[in-house]
């Protein structure tokens, strides 16, 4: 049903939220006084596109797995029912976190395979300096 406040024609969108998220975003539409889901959510779409700054943590975490989204999900949701202030720094901070542990994961196993290569190397230099010290002798 249109919004009798709302000039000009509307179209509808449908989206899908996890329960729990919708259960936190209610809450804050009603701490901040709207009139219902709908203009708490038209409200933050207004609100982006007046600032347009770039999405720079949560256009990356949209295309990540669903395990990674999920964390990020209860990180967050967990920070907002304990009623702090969830600003740029801690939210900078828990996708830093995210994004950290899943590159050092990778690091970790590009250093192994380096290692490894280095290892070998090493394994074969020395076993040539023997093999020149014996003829040597």
């Amino acid at each position: 049903m249109d919004n009798p406040k709302r000039q000009g024609k509307t179209t509808q969108i449908g989206f899908r939220i996890t329960a729990g998220l919708r259960a936190e975003v209610e809450k804050r539409a009603m701490e901040e006084n709207y009139a219902s889901l709908s203009d708490y959510i038209i409200g933050l779409i207004r609100y982006d596109l007046a600032i347009r700054k770039p999405h720079t943590l949560t256009a990356p975490l949209s295309r990540e797995d669903d395990t990674t989204q999920a964390q990020f999900e209860r990180d967050i949701l967990s920070a907002f029912k304990k009623g702090g202030n969830v600003k740029g720094s801690l939210l900078d901070h828990m996708v830093e976190q995210i994004f950290t542990d899943k590159i050092q994961a990778e690091i970790i196993g590009d250093f192994k395979s380096l290692l490894k290569q280095k290892l070998s190397q090493q394994v074969i230099k020395d076993s040539q300096q023997k093999s020149r010290r014996s003829k040597k002798k």
